[in-house]
């Protein structure tokens, strides 16, 4: 039995454009990245190698995931002010754990969204910290 050639897109042309770039970037300041390739219809990988092959690609999108961010700190400390309100409010004692909750949802979103603005500071050996061959970045694949 013959085995049927898997069809590839090698050398298909790209969908790439800068009116692209700035609807991608611009849904990203309020959704995820995954969200915005497939709204976009395109895959993980080639969101990936446009952020590696295009630098109007990465500037863009890098500021969009900033916003981003911005807005996702922004909620947890708008929650925070609701909470406060709420806790001498003897009806609303029950909301405690679900404000928390919430707050620490949006707080790690903003640190996920943008590690340099929110994300937890990286740890590094003090006699390996100067030396740039032992530092290096790995990107946590999606599960």
């Amino acid at each position: 039995m013959k085995e049927k050639k898997k069809k590839s897109n090698a050398g298909a042309k790209t969908k790439y454009s800068l009116a692209l770039t700035k609807k991608i970037a611009n849904y990203q300041t309020h959704s995820t990245i995954k969200e915005s390739y497939e709204k976009y219809g395109i895959s993980k990988q080639t969101y990936y190698n446009w952020m590696l092959e295009h630098k109007e690609f990465f500037d863009l999108s890098t500021q969009a995931r900033k916003i981003n961010a911005i807005e996702l700190y922004s909620q947890s400390i708008d929650l925070l002010h609701e909470l406060k309100e709420k806790r001498n409010n003897p009806e609303a004692k029950d909301l405690v754990p679900a404000y928390r909750l919430l707050y620490d949802g949006f707080l790690r979103s903003a640190g996920k969204a943008n590690q340099n603005l929110f994300g937890d500071k990286i740890q590094v050996d003090d006699e390996r910290k100067d030396d740039p061959v032992n530092v290096s970045i790995t990107l946590n694949e999606e599960k």
